[in-house]
Order: structure tokens, then C-alpha cells, then sequence
């Protein structure tokens, strides 16, 4: 990356670019000019490319700078050890049944990003005395490696009577902050959703991977146990399916309005994730309204059907009709059609007016000629513009449902929008 000097930025600047720098955020980031406008790198100061080289060197665990043998023979060795590793990746990959005889991890349980989420997560009183006391336990049996156990927090959910299985006290849960929850409509606290009230019809399955998110815990700073509640927000993903809920509002998914609308009291499921993928081999669905009757409350719902809002960033304040591209297509056909006839019609005046210029000028009286042909044309010319008139009014109530009820080219969808 380019060293900028402070007299290549006020060039920069002086041409019309919105430069600044940008500090890192410790000690160990760069600093580094960035273009406002595009969001791009544009170079470093000067010395931030010896602070890049140099952190550079200390990952590949060269010392010294210059190109002698030891750094080469260094860099070697660093590069087949990195190579062995892929393929020791690759053949774990590749495996169809688990070994008979489990081999131990190479590394110690908990390097890498787990070690301070660990420290800094409140594990619970068993699993704090692993990682300080019994280190050669940590290692052997929770490494993580090879998708054995590793220890991280596992909250204990604060469940409610309602909530309750042969499995556990309120479904599943697993050793590693997953849990299946089988009850009423409840989104968040007890206090929460239709479960809060005496209601019936309200049952619930809630599927949650990472309860509480990054905020996990076991106990508090005390070491006193703690239980944990639902948190649409801090959940880190989660396919909520309820019997009745509402499940567009801030007590649940606090999801925008759109055209759709709120709807409440409704059957619901709700997959909220960092990234949602929905996969089909052989094509993808998004189908409503294909009963006459509500799932919730039986109500006849067969007139009523619901179209489908694509909102991005939660945001329905710009939310429009999609199009439907086989009536614009015709919309546009029928309107390049009008345009051609148009500029026919143009260039016969122009060449009308031409050869009435020309035949005060043209002493061999072709202009005359050609004139008189013209004005036997023109009485036609007259008659296609005026069609061409009533055309263009045809064409815009074609499609201008707002002004005509039975257009025939409704070319934005009724239902569905997007914004």
C-alpha cells in the first residue's frame, strides 16, 4: 500500500478529494488516509508501512528484517508447517465414521478467541475450577478440536410451570447454550407475550442457539447462580413458533409496518439470525393467503389476501409496488411503437419545410416538385398525428391504474412491495 506524504494529500485534497485520517483504534492498528466519498484506502502515513512490515515479520516469527538465509529457512519452515495443518484439516474433513481411538489435540484447550471469553464470561463454579486449577484436564478433555466439548457458558434458563418436558423441566438443553423450549407464547421474561395472561390456544416452541448472545452467563460477578430470560435482541439465533402472538410488535420482533401491516394475534414463526439463508435445490416459494380460514382464531380470512413486503434495514419509510415484467414489457413495446410514429411524423415536416425553402431558391424547379408531392401527403400526415394524439392518451390510461380502474396493463403488483 501507497506511503502518502502530507504534501501528496493537500494535492489530493486541492483536486476535489475528500481525504482524512483515520486513527487506529490501539496501539497495534494502523492509521491509514481514507476517501470520505468511496469509503477506500487511498495509503498510509509515513512509517505506518515499517509498523505493517514489522507486524508482518513478528506473525511470521522473523526477527530480523533483512533477506538472510536464517529468515528464508524461517519463513520455509513456517510455510510446511501451515501446509501440514491444511492437510491434516482436509483429512479430518474427508472422514465418514469417527475413529476408534480418539487422538488428543496438539494445542492446549482454549488458545485462540475462546481463552478471554472464557475469563470474561462467569462460568460457573465447576467449570472456573478446570480452567485455574486443573489445566491438564482442560487440554485433555475440552479442547474443542475435532467438535469435542469446550467450556464456555451455558446459561440456565429461567423457565417457567408452563414450560415443561419429559426431557428436562422445560425442553432441551444442551451442553453448549442451545435449548429447545416447549410452553406458552412468551418472547421474553414470564411477564411476556400471550402467556403472561390467562389465555388458551397459546402454545410454543422456541429454538435458540446462543441464548443471551456474547452475554452469556452462568453466574453473576458474585459467583451466585443466575437464570436467564429470552431476549429477542441478544439471542444470537433463534426460529420462534407460536400458536398466537403478535409478532410484529416491540414486545416480540419490533418489525416495520410495511403494507403487509402489524398483524396480531396470529399463528407465527419468526427465524431471526446474523445471516438467514433459505436454500431450495429446486426453487424457492414465497406463497400467502392459501386459506379461507385463520389458524388462530378460525375467522374467515378468504377475501383477505396479504401480499409480501421485502423491507431492508427495517426501514418501510420508501416501500413501493414490485413490478410485474411481462405487462411493462408491453407497456414499453406499445410506448416505443408511439415514439417511431412520432418521429415519423416529425421528419415529414421537416422535409415539407425543406422543400418550401427550396422552392424560392432552386432555379430548376425540383424543390416545386418535390413540394407539390409533399403537400399531397400532408392532409394524411395531419389525420396521424391527431390519431396519434388520441394514442398516447389510449397508452397512459392503459397502465395509469390511479385514473383508470380497468387499465389493462397493471404492471405494479397489488400485493407485493419492496424497497
Amino acid at each position: 500500500m501507497a506511503v502518502l506524504t502530507e504534501e501528496e494529500v493537500q494535492r489530493r485534497r486541492d483536486s476535489g478529494e475528500n481525504i482524512v485520517l483515520l486513527r487506529g483504534e490501539s496501539a497495534t492498528d494502523l492509521n491509514r488516509y481514507v476517501n470520505t466519498d468511496t469509503g477506500i484506502i487511498v495509503g498510509l502515513p509515513p512509517g505506518e508501512k515499517e509498523r505493517l512490515n514489522a507486524s508482518l515479520r513478528q506473525a511470521l516469527g522473523i526477527n530480523n528484517p533483512g533477506p538472510t538465509q536464517q529468515t528464508k529457512q524461517k519463513v520455509k519452515e513456517n510455510l510446511k508447517q501451515s501446509s501440514q495443518e491444511l492437510e491434516e484439516a482436509l483429512e479430518n474433513f474427508k472422514q465418514v465414521s469417527p475413529q476408534k481411538n480418539k487422538q488428543k489435540p496438539k494445542r492446549p484447550a482454549g488458545s485462540g478467541i475462546s481463552t478471554d471469553s472464557m475469563v470474561n464470561s462467569l462460568l460457573g463454579s465447576e467449570k472456573n475450577a478446570v480452567v485455574h486449577n486443573n489445566p491438564k484436564k482442560l487440554a485433555q478433555e475440552y479442547s474443542g478440536f475435532n467438535n469435542t466439548k469446550i467450556l464456555e457458558p451455558n446459561p440456565y434458563y429461567d423457565a417457567s410451570d408452563a414450560e415443561g418436558a419429559q426431557v428436562s423441566s422445560y425442553g432441551l438443553r444442551g451442553k453448549h447454550n442451545t435449548h429447545i423450549i416447549l410452553g406458552r407464547d412468551r418472547p421474553r421474561g414470564k411477564d411476556s407475550g400471550k402467556g403472561k395472561e390467562a389465555n388458551t390456544h397459546v402454545g410454543c416452541i422456541d429454538i435458540i442457539a446462543g441464548m443471551s448472545g456474547i452475554l452469556a452467563r452462568e453466574v453473576d460477578s458474585q459467583g451466585n447462580q443466575v437464570v436467564t430470560n429470552k431476549s429477542p435482541e441478544l439471542d444470537a439465533a433463534r426460529i420462534y413458533i407460536s400458536q398466537r402472538a403478535d409478532i410484529d410488535s416491540p414486545e416480540y420482533f419490533n418489525l416495520a409496518q410495511g403494507n403487509v401491516g402489524n398483524i396480531t394475534n396470529r399463528s407465527a414463526i419468526a427465524i431471526k439470525a446474523d445471516s438467514v439463508r433459505i436454500i431450495g435445490r429446486e426453487g424457492i416459494k414465497l406463497v400467502t393467503s392459501t386459506d379461507a380460514y385463520s389458524g388462530a382464531s378460525g375467522r374467515y380470512i378468504g377475501q383477505e389476501i396479504q401480499g409480501i413486503d421485502l423491507i431492508a434495514g427495517n426501514d418501510d419509510s420508501d416501500l413501493q409496488p414490485m413490478v410485474k415484467g411481462d405487462d411493462l414489457e408491453k407497456v414499453l413495446d406499445s410506448l416505443l411503437e408511439l415514439i417511431v410514429d412520432s418521429q415519423a411524423s416529425t421528419a415529414f415536416v421537416f422535409e415539407l419545410l425543406i422543400a418550401f425553402m427550396g422552392a424560392f431558391i432552386d432555379p430548376t424547379g425540383s424543390a416545386f416538385s418535390r413540394l407539390s408531392t409533399l403537400l399531397t401527403r400532408a392532409p394524411v400526415e395531419v389525420r396521424n398525428m391527431a390519431e396519434q394524439e388520441k394514442n398516447f392518451v389510449k397508452h397512459y390510461l392503459n397502465y395509469k391504474v390511479d385514473k383508470n380502474p380497468y387499465a389493462k396493463y397493471k404492471f405494479k403488483s397489488q400485493h407485493n412491495n419492496v424497497n
